[in-house]
């Protein structure tokens, strides 16, 4: 084995034991190729053993991109759990609002016009210099969809990009809410997963190779499973019609359609039960600059002698750094996060939580790291 495959075979064995991924993309456009199996599995009924399907994601039609298409009814199917106005009006049907909210046209004009297609990269807004383009305000937008800097073409999208827009739609847009979102490797995320995630009414995100040619290019909703004759299969929206479609839950190959490559969860809560803001009389918590992009001051007051503490985790609640632990006297504080973990290593884009204790209570700040 030459030096170059030794290489590369111990980056793809570090990647595969620490669960890492590759960034991938989505390269289809609102018409599927014609090699593509539109119609997936279809049921004889007689050999099911279980299935189950979430009830009420509504089915949205490519809009610019099947990546923000995707993501969009997973916003849509939340809007009508307990969290309106994720997106305006109605979100169980494809209206004007949603078609916004998914790509709004601001993003169309600066990013996706001229309509662009491989192997054509036309630039757009995307490229320097900056501040020519529009106020993110979609989720194609917080997903860097169609942007030709980062090489997408007219509604291409990367994994990566995925649970970022997730969160930062919904902490610029709608910021009395809270996401989280993540993916991991259908190596890692088991048909049992998926189970999980749809008996417990989470609709996921999958990066797909709809033709097989063990390339990845279009994003789905995955909102369903069955065992048919001892066969995992997952349901989906493909953003192509508003039917559900069945496929084998495998891994990508160049052997089959359908394959995944990854899967996105998301999660979202209500600030006013994290106590966002000043909740507690006596509890207050304010970070300065918000975004901030080498650090963030983080100032209190205490209005008598109390033991404090003050601790940073990531939107997956592990434990980034304990900024104070102490006992204090009654006074004006300051404290500064430098957007490090405990080892001094530099955290990634993303959003934060602040979280404070004193024995008057707890109070959450949620704030945004720009590298």
């Amino acid at each position: 084995m030459n030096f170059f495959l030794l290489v590369c075979f111990c980056i793809l064995f570090t990647l595969k034991m620490f669960g890492q991924q590759i960034n991938q993309q989505s390269t289809t456009g609102p018409i599927p190729s014609k090699d593509v199996d539109l119609i997936g599995y279809i049921s004889n009924s007689k050999d099911i053993t279980v299935q189950q399907i979430i009830s009420g994601v509504p089915a949205y039609l490519w809009h610019h991109g099947c990546g923000p298409t995707a993501l969009g009814m997973v916003m849509g199917y939340y809007d009508a759990q307990g969290y309106p106005l994720l997106i305006s009006g109605d979100a169980s049907s494809q209206t004007t609002a949603v078609d916004q909210a998914i790509a709004s046209t601001e993003h169309y004009n600066d990013y996706a016009s001229p309509e662009d297609s491989y192997p054509t990269l036309l630039p757009d807004k995307s490229e320097l210099p900056t501040g020519d383009e529009h106020v993110d305000n979609s989720i194609a937008d917080y997903m860097l969809t169609s942007q030709s800097i980062l090489g997408n073409y007219y509604g291409w999208s990367w994994s990566n990009d995925i649970p970022t827009a997730w969160q930062d739609y919904i902490y610029f847009e709608h910021p009395t809410y809270s996401g989280i979102a993540w993916s991991q490797m259908q190596y890692y995320f088991t048909f049992d997963s998926v189970v999980q995630n749809v008996n417990q009414n989470h609709p996921m995100v999958f990066l797909v190779d709809s033709n097989g040619d063990g390339y990845t290019d279009h994003f789905i909703c995955a909102v369903g499973y069955k065992i048919e004759a001892g066969i995992n299969y997952y349901g989906c929206y493909d953003t192509w019609d508003t039917n559900i479609h069945w496929y084998e839950y495998r891994a990508m190959s160049s052997s089959y359609a359908w394959g995944v490559y990854n899967s996105t969860m998301f999660r979202i809560s209500n600030m006013a039960g994290v106590n966002e803001n000043n909740i507690n009389i006596g509890v207050s918590l304010n970070a300065s600059p918000n975004p901030f992009s080498e650090s963030v001051s983080l100032s209190t007051t205490l209005v008598k002698s109390d033991d404090i503490t003050i601790a940073v985790y990531n939107a997956m609640g592990n434990l980034i750094k304990v900024i104070a632990n102490k006992n204090l006297t009654n006074g004006i504080y300051c404290f500064v996060w430098d957007g490090c973990n405990e080892n001094g290593a530099k955290q990634p884009t993303g959003l934060y939580f602040i979280k404070y204790k004193s024995s008057t209570g707890i109070a959450t700040k949620k704030v945004q790291l720009v590298r």
